[in-house]
């Protein structure tokens, strides 16, 4: 009976908390994508106790090739698509076939305790210039600067979640739990880190790198459907030329009068162009605009400290200032503090406005010929420019961006104005009616099925006793001779 019930609550309500990798920190990057190695840990939310499984690692798209092979592709190409939808601290449904986890459904629902809305709007796949600054908003203020955030678990091209319509709420999320003190890489400690250990990305969903948010950002602006298409991920110096080889606009090196070893950052600063970019030896960001003392902004995610001193950081609003590299003398810098510490609060409480240097923004190495800035083609080219953002300084764009959607709707929400996190395992939150109704309807049903075995359970024993009652009569009963 109790074998029955117990397998009864575990095919209905049980659950398994993903914990992570075994032996994560230790390993290295061959172990971690080696099917045959790895093990995963998990615990039973029946009676939590830890259990550990293997992993199948995908069907390879037009390939045969299995075993340590599959680490040589991407989650596009269909490799370790469990491990690219993990979530450490969240709950799943597994469907496990000789101890390897063969699929997986989430349990853990947290739409409704971080439902995020940034302060601006935008439309997925409307391919305007505006439309690609508003989407490259969505994520600044509320997400985390994590190395590998943007790519897939093997670290080689664009994650699940750089190729999905919408700010993910576990960067929200993420950055909820965390404070001022989050640091992004500790290499003496790889068990209390985030940074990717030997080249595979335990925590790729908890927030963005440079590369993640930009590939995030062209994706959301191109596209409107989730996965369909290929992703943007790549590495950072490599951007604004593969933009160039889709032919959606021009790239160049460096412009005439200015080389990597002499370099004339003004006449730089001048050639570039609202939501141009910028592909450097180790970074890459996009240009908001410029300001009318030749200062500009540009939007990236950073590994930038905090107030503590932390190197924590992620998708921001920073300025640049050619005439006086790492100045905040410049109209650029108040923007960024005006804006950032209004419309995105508890950002502005761990973090100042970052004023990036000058040679870092235009790092265009002769030896990286990849490096370079990038300019869309707006009249042929994928997306176009009818709101005339060319032709606004940031300044405008800016209020025209905030301004104007603070007139046509609500104020702002703000990552503070989330509930308070709890334990990622509890899938709680603000009431809605479909799901209470589903919950009641559930609960139901357990109960119901609960009834009818112990209903079942009942009869059985009652007529085992009766048939045993019967055969003691007949037992007592004379023989006749």
């Amino acid at each position: 009976m109790n074998i029955l019930l117990f397998f009864l609550f575990r095919g209905i309500i049980g659950g398994y908390v993903y914990l992570g990798i075994e032996r994560y920190g230790q390993i290295n990057r061959t172990e971690a994508l080696n099917p045959e190695s790895q093990v995963y840990r998990f615990m039973n939310t029946f009676d939590n106790k830890e259990i550990k499984f293997k992993i199948y690692p995908g069907d390879i798209i037009n390939s045969t090739q299995t075993g340590p092979n599959y680490s040589q592709y991407k989650c596009e190409d269909g490799a370790y698509p469990i491990q690219n939808q993990l979530v450490e601290g969240y709950e799943y449904k597994l469907g496990t076939e000789n101890d390897y986890i063969v699929n997986i459904t989430q349990i853990t629902n947290i739409k409704y305790k971080y439902n995020y809305k940034p302060p601006i709007s935008y439309i997925p796949g409307l391919k305007t210039l505006k439309n690609f600054i508003s989407t490259a908003f969505q994520p600044v203020g509320t997400t985390l600067y994590v190395f590998g955030g943007g790519w897939d678990f093997q670290d080689l091209g664009t994650s699940y979640e750089g190729r999905t319509i919408g700010i993910s709420q576990n960067w929200v999320k993420f950055f909820d739990d965390q404070n001022a003190s989050y640091t992004y890489r500790d290499d003496d400690h790889h068990n209390n880190t985030y940074y990717p250990f030997e080249g595979y990305n335990l925590y790729y969903y908890a927030g963005l790198d440079c590369s993640g948010y930009v590939g995030w950002s062209i994706y959301n602006n191109i596209y409107n459907d989730s996965l369909a298409h290929p992703g943007f991920v790549t590495n950072a110096r490599k951007i604004a030329n593969n933009l160039e080889k889709e032919k959606y606009g021009i790239w160049m090196h460096t412009v005439e009068g200015s080389t990597y070893s002499n370099p004339n950052y003004i006449l730089l600063a001048n050639e570039l162009k609202v939501g141009d970019i910028l592909s450097t030896s180790g970074h890459v960001m996009i240009v908001l605009g410029k300001c009318n003392d030749g200062s500009f902004i540009i939007l990236h995610s950073t590994p930038s400290n905090s107030k503590s001193g932390k190197p924590g950081g992620g998708v921001q609003m920073s300025a640049v200032n050619p005439k006086e590299s790492g100045s905040t003398n410049c109209e650029a810098y108040k923007l960024c503090e005006e804006y950032m510490n209004k419309y995105f609060k508890k950002w502005s409480e761990r973090y100042n406005v970052v004023v990036t240097a000058t040679e870092t923004v235009f790092n265009f190495k002769d030896d990286v010929p990849v490096t370079g800035l990038f300019h869309w083609n707006l009249t042929n080219g994928i997306i176009t420019d009818p709101d005339n953002y060319t032709l606004k300084s940031a300044s405008e764009i800016l209020k025209d961006l905030f301004e104007n959607e603070k007139s046509n709707s609500t104020e702002p929400s703000d990552p503070s104005d989330s509930s308070e996190p709890s334990d990622p395992s509890d899938s709680s939150g603000p009431s809605n009616p479909s799901k209470s109704s589903g919950n009641i309807i559930l609960y139901i049903v357990i109960i119901s099925l609960v009834v009818i075995v112990l209903a079942v359970s009942i009869f059985i024993v009652i007529r085992k006793r009766r048939k045993n009652n019967n055969i003691e009569e007949i037992g007592d009963t004379p023989l006749m001779n």
